[in-house]
């Protein structure tokens, strides 16, 4: 049950096989694709980072961050291809979350049923047996969108025995074989990730496609619906559509629960460069390298021109853009002749960036801090923007982001983690700090960064998600998680002439991050 956490994590996420039971995704006979190296690499020592990070560039930063693999994919070529502690380009390491937007391309590659996504699910030939349950009256799109309202909570029980059937991350990771059941009657079958789904109810005063509300669950039913259509387990299916299609190196892996059923929500394992040969088919519009359609470019056009209805409904104060469609987080483009980027995120870190008009596709694996790593990803894509017509190996203009650029980065991080609510938690740690001259950014009543500190704070993984960003020198309370799920209070660090007291925090409703002090 602790596979998840720190520092467990670090070893697991490279040997998944040896903790879940797996199911093979077979790659195709054909050749495996090549990936070029290109004669001069990206200098990561001349990517700069902001202060507040505690890193001079995202060469510092990546060893910092537990990085277990960085590569950057540029106009077809690697810039750059690093592996860190046991990570080998060979390693399978498990995505998470990034599972959940492989699930949206299949659903995509099925044009037949992409036709019915406006169909209650229930009342189609889709999956009749959510007749009852808290899917009822949910569609295709909802469940694409993560829109739908059932009484799913992403946050993770306490309780490390927490009992099958919980309508949270605890009760659906029991269900897939992520975790232990706890205390169950011995005579009953294991649970399922299916029977998980059927006991979930509709959220009171609640209606599907309203609200944007990120479940793990519903990326479970959506494969559901995909199984149901096709007649083929996710596994095949993704070998037949995707892996058998792009000339990956290996096959991948994915988990299973008691009946066999993929663990869709995170369960995906692959080596970094056949993530970023997936990243450079959606790069060239849903085609392999050979040129092949497999993914229908309508989607993917759709999936990167969400309305305004489905950005208002994804945040109503949305300055960077962001929007969720289709299972990707879209960033709008800076121009109208810059198409936007997709990003697959998953949890502790996974990130898969696709830059299609820059030609760019960036994968990072780590264990931990997220905001840093998404900050790493983000300024090595600047690399498009600020050295058109340079080599990749040239230092970026500027040497340090502005505030604005700070404030940027971090509304940025905070719309990827809304499952956590207004006022939440989030994780920052710095090392620098001449007395009271601590600037702090702070966002609504809750957060605090602080670009320069001489404090120590516990790092976790639910960022808020807040509607104003503003700038402050009087912040005296900020709100933390540690992997216990308690709120703790900053410390500050012994200064001459002060005490060591302890700062005073709000409650919070937190969700389980998995942290250490710095």
């Amino acid at each position: 049950s602790n596979w998840q956490t720190w520092p467990h994590l670090k070893a697991s996420f490279l040997n998944i096989e040896g903790v879940l039971d797996t199911a093979a995704v077979p790659g195709g006979p054909g050749p495996v694709a090549p990936l070029p190296t290109a004669p001069e690499c990206l200098d990561l020592t001349k990517v700069p980072l902001p202060s507040w990070t505690g890193a001079k560039t995202v060469a510092d930063l990546l060893p910092r961050l537990e990085t277990d693999a960085f590569l950057v994919l540029y106009r077809g070529e690697l810039v750059c291809e690093q592996y860190f502690g046991k990570q080998t380009s060979s390693g399978l390491h498990i995505v998470q979350s990034v599972t959940k937007s492989v699930v949206a391309l299949l659903v995509g590659c099925e044009e037949e049923l992409l036709t019915q996504r406006r169909e209650p699910l229930e009342r189609s030939s889709l999956l009749p047996e959510l007749r009852g349950t808290g899917y009822e009256g949910a569609t295709l799109e909802h469940l694409l969108d993560m829109t739908c309202a059932t009484d799913f909570s992403e946050a993770y029980a306490e309780a490390e025995d927490a009992p099958a059937g919980g309508a949270d991350m605890e009760g659906l990771c029991v269900a897939m074989g992520w975790h232990p059941p706890g205390h169950r009657d011995k005579s009953c079958p294991l649970p399922s990730t299916r029977s998980f789904l059927k006991r979930l109810k509709k959220r009171k005063r609640s209606a599907h496609g309203r609200a944007f509300d990120y479940q793990s669950s519903t990326a479970e039913c959506l494969s559901w619906v995909l199984e149901a259509h096709t007649k083929l387990s996710f596994q095949e299916l993704l070998s037949k559509r995707l892996w058998s299609q792009l000339g990956m190196e290996r096959e991948a892996r994915i988990t299973v629960d008691a009946d066999g059923k993929c663990g869709v929500s995170g369960g995906l394992l692959c080596t970094p460069r056949d993530l970023v040969r997936l990243g450079r088919a959606l790069s060239a519009g849903g085609r392999s390298q050979s040129g092949a359609q497999l993914i229908p470019e309508s989607f993917l056009e759709d999936t990167m021109s969400p309305d305004e209805e489905a950005r208002q409904r994804y945040s109503k104060a949305d300055p960077y853009g962001l929007a969720y469609r289709n299972s990707f987080w879209i960033l709008k483009g800076e121009s109208k002749r810059h198409r936007p980027s997709l990003m697959a995120y998953g949890i502790h870190g996974q990130v898969l960036w696709v830059d299609p008009s820059a030609e760019l596709v960036v994968v990072k694996s780590e264990y931990t801090q997220v905001m840093e790593a998404l900050l790493a990803v983000r300024r090595v894509a600047e690399i498009s923007q600020l050295n058109k017509t340079s080599s990749p190996g040239l230092p970026l203009r500027g040497a340090h982001l502005d505030a604005e650029e700070v404030r940027d980065a971090l509304l940025f991080a905070t719309h990827l983690y809304p499952m956590a609510g207004p006022a939440e938690t989030v994780n920052f740690w710095h090392e620098q700090c001449e007395g009271d001259a601590c600037e702090q950014y702070s966002l609504g009543d809750g957060f605090c960064l602080m670009r320069a500190s001489d404090y120590k704070q516990l790092e976790a993984h639910n960022v808020l998600k807040g509607d104003d960003l503003r700038r402050s020198r009087s912040g005296s309370q900020v709100l933390l998680v540690s992997s216990n799920c308690r709120v703790k209070a900053l410390q500050p660090q012994e200064r001459p002439g002060q005490e060591n007291d302890t700062w005073p925090v709000r409650g919070s409703r937190a969700g389980r991050g998995t942290g250490y002090a710095d």
